[in-house]
């Protein structure tokens, strides 16, 4: 799982703890860590999400500006 930078600065200030990524299966598991470029971030869960029932918050609260940008991201 590759985070970009604006989205690792975030998780380091602390003012995102939510990624959604669009996998044929997870590369990170519940309770795992991933070593990032500022540093090793623990994985508190990985849930499988219907796309469509993510709320705008949720998406907002993951870093993204709207849901526009997360379906660019996920390339939707």
């Amino acid at each position: 799982m590759l985070f970009k930078k604006r989205f690792l600065t975030l998780i380091k200030r602390g003012e995102i703890e939510t990624a959604f990524r669009k996998w044929s299966r997870p590369s990170v598991r519940s309770s795992g860590t991933l070593l990032t470029s500022v540093g090793q971030l623990r994985i508190k869960s990985v849930e499988k999400i219907k796309y469509k029932q993510l709320s705008d918050r949720e998406i907002e609260k993951a870093g993204y500006v709207n849901r526009k940008e997360l379906d660019k991201e996920l390339s939707l």
